[in-house]
């Protein structure tokens, strides 16, 4: 299949062009640092930053979607339910 933009210079901007499912996990980063996350089922989302923040995103609605250059995506949340049935997009 030809890809017309084969050699094109991705940037910030950019539409995903890698995904797989992610593994929340409290211990292990993400293999690949993520420019989104897909949130199939909704809740709340603690994530680890690049720079090193760590943020916790609450009440995420189901179908959502989340930008950001996320290197961890944690089983445990503080309050309430963890989002889940998330899918990294990089």
């Amino acid at each position: 299949m030809a890809d017309k933009f084969e050699g094109a210079n991705y940037g910030l901007n950019s539409i995903p062009s890698n995904a797989e499912v992610i593994t929340p996990s409290d211990t292990v980063d993400l293999a690949n640092v993520t420019r989104r996350i897909h949130i199939g089922t909704g809740g709340d989302l603690k994530v680890d930053l690049k720079n090193g923040g760590t943020v916790e995103f609450l009440n995420l609605p189901d179908g959502s979607e989340k930008t950001g250059a996320f290197t961890r995506v944690y089983a445990t949340v503080t309050s309430g339910n963890a989002a889940s049935d998330l899918i990294a997009e990089w």
